[in-house]
């Protein structure tokens, strides 16, 4: 079996392991932002929201957690390509039952099937 395949039927698992531990939350691809003139409110434009959406949710390895970039309350954030129409992308959220998760860092596997999005739970949406 060469690398290309060995990749493939590792990125094959990531997504079974999606599909038996999936949860259903809404993902929210931040637009831009600006200022009502009236008002001085700071408003985001063409922004979306997209509901169930599944994804798992996963803890850090210990050794993964440095206490800056990786916080021991951060998750991995596994997301089939196929199944989220945005590009994720820093300051993107999930909405997971009322936890809003703070997209951190975006990655995909090597062969493009799966999304790899660090999330931090967020205070501030």
């Amino acid at each position: 079996m060469g690398l290309a395949e060995v990749i493939k039927k590792a990125a094959q698992t990531s997504l079974k392991v999606i599909g038996n531990a999936a949860v259903e939350a809404t993902y929210h691809s931040l637009g831009t932002f600006t200022v009502t003139p009236a008002t001085g409110d700071t408003v985001e434009i063409d922004g979306f929201d997209q509901e169930d959406v599944k994804m798992a949710f996963v803890k850090y390895k210990d050794s993964e957690i440095d206490n800056s970039s990786i916080i021991r309350t951060d998750r991995k954030i596994l997301i089939a390509a196929e199944d989220l129409t945005a590009t994720p992308k820093k300051n993107d959220y999930i909405d997971n039952d009322d936890i809003i998760w703070v997209i951190k860092d975006v990655e995909k596997d090597i062969v493009g099937a799966l999304w790899i999005l660090q999330g931090r739970v967020s205070k501030t949406y």
